[in-house]
């Protein structure tokens, strides 16, 4: 057992104790000190408020579970107190980077810390009996409030926003029950987030505040507090699942139904939006990055992103890329073209993508031929090839096999009878690294093509501008197309796609009906499972989309009219 797991997920479950002095207690937890005696009497007076507040039927079972929890923090305090003066150092310098790294992201906890790094190799010896029987206690009271908050969210006869409150408790109950193995509770809080999302109150409140019916203006303040509750119990879960890296969870999150639609409460940007109104952005999934001073995007045309979680956006405007670390800081930035290649006519950077090995692949519309620049992880090694002259590169990927798939459109002009007939022909093309050409296929069947990507067996996936996608295997030969939901015309917000290779799901960028940006994700026969709204309405031109090793998805965008660039994460 690791303090580092025990830290964290004590941490990440009080935060949804704390509503006021959030300042304060940010700066505690910055101190990196969670055994504080005035911390810990502000989490007792938090429980003790709200025990207070509750009449006499919800008094029998919540409140039995806010008495056992308040004990079992109480053991847990015993537990985490500090051992020496090395290892408070250790875990103030991980709390401190933690902090740092999630000031950077609105993706970070309510109580601003995830988790305190460090302390890795901590274990509770032979010599700590008195710890060992202080978790072993503290555990045997969170099962304890687990079960009466369990019995309180069933009672039909309580209020709807008091049940609400009993699954905060469930929730913080079931993860603190399994402090020191948070895996094993998270199949668990997949359930209780599934309970609390079929509640009528908590999805007629959220039909009333995205809706804005008559009813908008009736009990706001109630309502949003409702939502926010929600929102925050889910990021709790939410931070929790990542920190022990479980995708499945993270990809299939529970959402709520709305009618025919379903929201996902942490990413949604109609949530995201009504929580910044009430500054508690923190309990979401949804942040961006791009206009940090000094290295603002100015023309993104394309996304990628390496095994380290960071991202390489290629920048149309100076035809260069630039990489970001995992928290949206600009790291580097880099041209493909040599002096040389300045001298030809540039158009524009087309793709970016990257491999198994963190080698960063660039194709550039340039003049005579359209070219592509191989990068190594250092960026201090450059090779390239070109592409026959009268191809046009629309967009690369790069397979298992290190083969390099380029999505080209070829004019075809054709003499008949003393009449020039014009034609275009779009196919992929597969390369070496050295720029050997190995095949070609899609003639015949590709029309008007947007992107391309390949899967974890090898097949190749084409999106098309009339919502399909084409699927070839790994020979080229063409296997199936599935429909694809939204818009993807490019003469309109365009479209993009991307192939996880861990989960073997694809995500789509489009845009809804109601011209707003979404991810529709599919399964691995072309399954429609869900979308996400990203963003909201507005002249948004899509032009990259990238899902990291943790289940990030990057959508890069820009406004032509605003001259305004961002890449969206959730």
């Amino acid at each position: 057992m690791t303090r580092e797991i025990m830290v964290g997920v004590f941490k990440a479950t009080i935060g949804l104790l704390i509503d006021k002095g959030r300042d304060w207690l940010a700066e505690k937890l910055r101190e990196g000190d969670v055994t504080d005696e005035t911390f810990r009497d502000l989490i007792v007076r938090e429980i003790n408020a709200m025990n207070l507040k509750l009449d006499a039927i919800a008094r029998k079972d919540l409140g039995a579970s806010m008495n056992f929890l308040t004990e079992g923090l109480a053991l847990m305090y015993k537990v985490l107190e500090k051992v020496d003066d090395s290892e408070d150092r250790i875990v103030h310098e991980a709390s401190m980077k933690m902090l740092d790294a999630c000031s950077l992201s609105t993706a970070a906890c309510q109580t601003t810390v995830y988790l305190a790094e460090g302390m890795k190799n901590f274990t509770l010896t032979d010599s700590d009996e008195s710890k060992k029987e202080a978790l072993y206690d503290a555990k045997k009271r969170f099962k304890d409030a687990r079960k009466k908050a369990t019995e309180a969210f069933s009672n039909s006869a309580l209020r709807p926003a008091e049940r609400v409150l009993a699954m905060q408790y469930r929730i913080m109950a079931t993860l603190l029950e399994k402090v020191d193995n948070p895996a094993s509770a998270l199949t668990t809080c997949k359930v209780c987030l599934e309970q609390l999302h079929t509640m009528a109150l908590v999805q007629k409140s959220l039909k009333v505040e995205l809706g804005k019916s008559f009813k908008y203006l009736l009990k706001r303040d109630e309502r949003r507090e409702i939502i926010s509750a929600v929102c925050q119990i889910n990021h709790v879960v939410y931070v929790i699942t990542q920190m022990v890296g479980d995708l499945k969870i993270v990809l299939n999150w529970p959402c709520i139904i709305l009618g025919q639609e379903q929201l996902d409460p942490l990413r949604d940007v109609r949530v995201v939006k009504m929580m910044r109104k009430l500054h508690k952005q923190q309990s979401c999934a949804l942040w961006s990055f791009g206009q940090e001073e000094g290295h603002k995007l100015k023309g993104p045309q394309s996304i990628a992103a390496n095994t380290r979680g960071q991202f390489v956006v290629a920048d149309n405007i100076n035809c260069e890329f630039k990489v970001y670390d995992s928290k949206g800081k600009c790291l580097s930035h880099c041209s493909p073209l040599s002096s040389d290649d300045k001298a030809a006519s540039v158009v524009k950077v087309r793709s970016v993508v990257t491999d198994q090995n963190d080698r960063i692949y660039i194709l550039v519309d340039s003049r005579p031929a359209n070219t592509v620049y191989v990068f190594s992880d250092a960026q201090t090694n450059r090779n390239c090839f070109s592409l026959e002259q009268r191809l046009r590169g629309r967009s690369l990927t790069v397979n298992n096999n290190n083969e390099v798939l380029v999505l080209v459109k070829e004019r075809l002009i054709k003499t008949l009878s003393a009449c020039v007939a014009i034609s275009t022909e779009y196919k992929v093309q597969v390369y070496r690294l050295n720029g050997r050409l190995v095949r070609s296929f899609g003639q015949g069947i590709l029309k008007d093509t947007l992107d391309i990507t390949t899967t974890a067996d090898g097949s190749v996936m084409v999106l098309q501008g009339n919502s399909y996608v084409h699927v070839f295997d790994a020979e080229g030969s063409h296997v199936h197309q599935f429909k694809v939901m939204g818009n993807t015309d490019p003469e309109t917000a365009g479209a993009v796609m991307t192939f996880h290779q861990a989960t073997e799901h694809t995500f789509i960028a489009t845009t809804n009906s109601d011209h707003r940006l979404q991810v529709s994700i599919y399964g691995k026969d072309g399954g429609f499972l869900r979308s996400i709204q990203l963003h909201e309405k507005g002249k948004w031109c899509i032009t990259g989309i990238t899902v990291t090793t943790q289940l990030n998805i990057a959508v890069s965008i820009y406004d032509k009219y605003q001259e305004e660039s961002k890449v969206l994460v959730a």
